[in-house]
């Protein structure tokens, strides 16, 4: 009893010192017994070793403590390093959230100034339309880099709200056509109107139109000149599914890792991103993407899922 209050006391007034709380002890003790190297261990040292101590295992165990020492301490300081990087990183977003979508939004802002001023020439008013859906996407863009952090991280929250996922895709439509116009391909949506918005999702609009950004611009990237682009609506099982037709198929290597990132193909600019946030996005909602190739029809079909609002 007594070597036991001798051990607490030791290691209590060792532990309270903030210059000795984390040096490692080892007991050397000539008391061999069980209880007493069970009192040892309990008290907080690391090992007990009963005397008479070899001295090279004595150098070897500590050679092994020390390393093992240092070792927790180069983790610590990576899982630091770590921390302040984050920290860095948050800081970054911030601030190119700021001083980019400030202004981005100031130029959307003006544009729908602009195109609704009486005024304002006709001819001029589709250019303004598309000048804003390109700030729009920027605007997205700014948003989209800190969210797929999120996501990645596990800090991402869901806040689902209920909109139209058919008048995303128009949206996001009439962008494309005014940036693809040099390729003149046919491109349309199936149904062409929702009027009872049997379309519409729970999940978030900002996400959603990113997702469906990335993988209809695919599309248009993808397709030869003078074909077609087809996106076809429909509710299956209690979800909105969105199937995304383009003429031209995925190269048959790239696509097991279709979904991956960094993975890209014949484009000179391409990251390799916007499948792969495109999947992020869609399993941060509760929803699905799938590749379909059919090499025999010379077409590719990439199909979303995203829950109904109900």
């Amino acid at each position: 009893m007594i070597y036991l209050k001798i051990i607490r006391g030791f290691f209590s007034a060792l532990r309270e010192h903030p210059q000795s709380q984390s040096i490692p002890v080892i007991f050397v003790s000539a008391l061999d017994e069980t209880a007493n190297q069970i009192q040892g261990l309990q008290g907080g040292a690391i090992d007990y070793l009963v005397k008479p101590v070899q001295p090279d295992i004595l150098k070897l165990r500590l050679a092994n403590l020390l390393a093992t020492v240092n070792l927790q301490r180069d983790l610590q300081a990576n899982y630091d390093n770590m921390l302040e990087l984050s920290r860095l990183r948050d800081c970054v977003d911030e601030l190119i959230h700021h001083d980019l979508k400030s202004p981005l939004s100031a130029i959307s802002a003006m544009l729908q100034r602009l195109s609704q001023d009486k005024s304002c020439p006709k001819g001029w008013r589709s250019k303004l339309t598309a000048i804003h859906d390109l700030t729009m996407q920027s605007i997205n863009t700014v948003n989209l880099s800190s969210e797929i952090f999120k996501i990645e991280t596990g800090r991402f929250i869901l806040k689902p709200e209920r909109f139209s996922a058919h008048g995303l895709v128009k949206q996001v439509l009439h962008s494309m056509h005014v940036t693809f116009h040099h390729k003149q391909l046919i491109a349309f949506q199936f149904p062409d109107e929702d009027p009872n918005g049997q379309f519409d999702v729970l999940a978030d609009e900002t996400l959603t139109y990113s997702l469906l950004l990335n993988l209809i611009k695919n599309a248009f990237e993808a397709s030869t000149m003078r074909t077609k682009v087809a996106i076809h609506l429909s509710i299956e099982q209690g979800n909105v599914v969105i199937q995304i037709e383009n003429s031209g198929v995925v190269p048959e290597h790239i696509r097991p890792r279709f979904w991956d990132k960094y993975v890209t193909s014949q484009k000179e600019e391409g990251a390799g991103l916007g499948t792969y946030s495109a999947c992020l996005l869609a399993k941060a909602q509760g929803g699905t993407t799938q590749l379909q190739v059919d090499d025999l029809q010379n077409k590719t079909i990439v199909t979303v899922c995203l829950p109904a609002a109900t």
